[in-house]
């Protein structure tokens, strides 16, 4: 029910301008391999319905967010 707020990728994912995307610094491990984790949280004008919203439109958020470029 709640907002999905992170994603994980392997290591490297970053800006074009070769900065790390806001909040996506951390690197966690599961099992035996290494992942960089980004903790993207929705604005507040976004209220999250969880029969409409899902994988698909968080994916697309943060497609979003990292176009933005912060």
């Amino acid at each position: 029910m709640a907002a999905m707020d992170m994603f994980w990728v392997p290591p490297g994912l970053g800006l074009i301008s070769g900065r790390m995307p806001e909040n996506g610094e951390v690197m966690e491990s599961f099992l035996g391999q290494t992942w960089q984790r980004f903790s993207w949280h929705y604005p507040n004008n976004h209220q999250w319905n969880p029969s409409t919203d899902g994988l698909v439109s968080h994916l697309r958020f943060a497609r979003m967010r990292l176009g933005q470029a912060r």
